[in-house]
């Protein structure tokens, strides 16, 4: 009769010590790991638990608790990568050819993509730069696909190409032709006077046939 309580007791107790995974989020913190069920914690996958994280890997100090939802190891790998677009801005005009894609990812992702326009996606390592030589209006996101499939998009931003006018007026007109003329062949090192960083396009630091073709091909083009 004792061993049978004492069987009972072992298989009442492995009952109470199941396992849940958990995800807990402060202001600039992720934390997942697991919470064995136990001292009188809910068996109820919805149980709201208390937990200091208080100065863990960087978190502040304070002794305030973090809420920690308990979920089932399934749920969090049905979570879809959150992508924030963070360069170009939305609603931005820009005079270079070569444009900064950056962008921050909630997770770990095997595959990332961005999307230009109508044009196919192009797959990359991570943040890059867009060329782009023709003015006019552009918008861009970025995907990104975990291990498990799920894919999660960036807010789309708009922003508008005016490479060529150097003078910033909005229009590549004779003007700007007029300020290359003056800039070319110079770089940023010379000392002439002639140097304009508005002329290079490209910023290489010096004013070629590259920054002429490209005012060339937008010339009379209004932005």
């Amino acid at each position: 009769m004792k061993k049978f309580l004492f069987l009972i007791l072992i298989f009442s107790f492995l009952l109470v010590t199941q396992a849940y995974s958990f995800k807990a989020s402060s202001t600039n913190y992720d934390f997942v790991g697991t919470l064995t069920e136990g001292s009188g914690m809910s068996s109820s996958p919805n149980y709201q638990a208390n937990l200091n994280l208080g100065g863990i890997n960087g978190m502040s100090s304070s002794p305030n608790y973090q809420a920690i939802t308990l979920v089932d190891t399934t749920l969090l790998q049905s979570i879809v990568p959150q992508l924030t677009l963070t360069s170009p801005q939305n609603n931005t005009t820009l005079y270079k050819i070569n444009i900064p894609l950056t962008f921050t990812i909630s997770k770990a992702v095997t595959k990332i993509s961005y999307k230009l326009g109508n044009q196919p996606d192009v797959t990359i390592p991570g943040n890059t730069t867009l060329k782009i030589t023709k003015v006019g209006p552009y918008n861009v996101s970025v995907s990104a696909t975990d291990s498990a499939n799920n894919t999660g998009t960036s807010n789309l931003a708009f922003f508008s190409s005016c490479v060529g006018d150097i003078i910033r007026n909005g229009a590549i007109d004779i003007f700007d032709a007029s300020k290359l003329a003056i800039a070319y062949g110079s770089n940023s090192s010379n000392s002439t006077g002639k140097w304009d960083p508005n002329a290079d396009f490209d910023n290489d630091n010096k004013v070629t046939i590259f920054d002429a073709s490209t005012l060339a091909i937008n010339y009379g083009k209004t932005c």
